[in-house]
């Protein structure tokens, strides 16, 4: 789907909003990107947590999807898999259930599954997830832990990405069909209270939620019949994450409203 082409004054319009999010909070960041238009930028521009966003470029190591072989081979089973003392999707599967290498890189995109994420960052080679992001162009995204339980606090904080490297890895994803299949898993994404969150169902949207302690973060893909739209919202230090989660979901339509996408 080629990128929506807004007129300068419906892109402009998006704006306000855009500044009003940012200036509720401190510690929030947004980025607006069409192909034809100037990116908006709005917040922090250094890194700030990513939490699980950093499960995309994972996956696209994972998958080999940038002209390599898959650097993950093999196959698990799904209770044997499971170590969180958390609800997990894993528990849908009956005992002994073998799971597939590309299996796991799904689960750990579409319902975020932190003990698939770490099967596959325990079996990458060890300079492979920078290696991705260098031919990404991602300059300030670093998986800095892993995302057992006990990671997931304040160690997971050491996952970082900058709202630029989130635009720029949203371009990548739109624009390089190589990537197709992780774009395509974003879209099956069960975790819709943000970015999706006041949109109709059937409004495609391929992204990845991050969340931690005082984190909430979205990134994605709107794909509406007249073009796609970029959208990324970085945040630390927020005092209400189910707050900024509903503000995500506020901003998107917003954004949607002024670019004419939805009614």
């Amino acid at each position: 789907m080629a990128w929506l082409r807004p007129t300068l004054d419906q892109w402009n319009a998006t704006i306000p909003a855009i500044s009003q999010f940012v200036a509720e909070q401190p510690g929030r960041a947004v980025g607006l990107y069409v192909s034809t238009m100037k990116p908006i930028y709005a917040g922090p521009e250094g890194p700030l947590p990513a939490a699980s966003l950093t499960k995309i470029p994972l996956a696209v190591a994972a998958l080999g999807l940038l002209g390599k072989s898959p650097l993950i081979h093999g196959q698990t089973v799904a209770d044997e898999l499971r170590l969180t003392r958390y609800p997990s999707i894993l528990g849908a599967f009956p005992p002994g259930t073998s799971l597939s290498a590309e299996t796991i890189v799904g689960l750990s995109l579409i319902s975020s599954d932190n003990d698939c994420a770490n099967w596959l960052i325990e079996r990458l080679p060890q300079d492979a997830f920078s290696a991705v992001c260098h031919e990404l162009g991602l300059t300030q995204t670093i998986l800095g832990s892993g995302f057992s339980d006990d990671e997931c606090t304040a160690e997971g904080r050491a996952n970082l990405m900058s709202i630029r490297d989130a635009i720029s890895l949203l371009r990548t994803l739109h624009d390089d069909a190589r990537l197709e299949p992780v774009e395509r898993l974003l879209r099956d994404n069960l975790r819709n209270q943000r970015i999706p969150g006041l949109l109709e169902d059937a409004f495609p949207v391929a992204h990845k939620t991050g969340t931690l302690m005082g984190v909430a973060a979205d990134i994605g893909l709107l794909h509406s019949s007249y073009g796609s739209v970029a959208l990324a919202v970085l945040s630390d230090q927020q005092p209400d994450v189910h707050a900024t989660s509903a503000a995500i979901a506020r901003l998107a339509y917003a954004v949607c409203s002024e670019l004419s996408l939805v009614p």
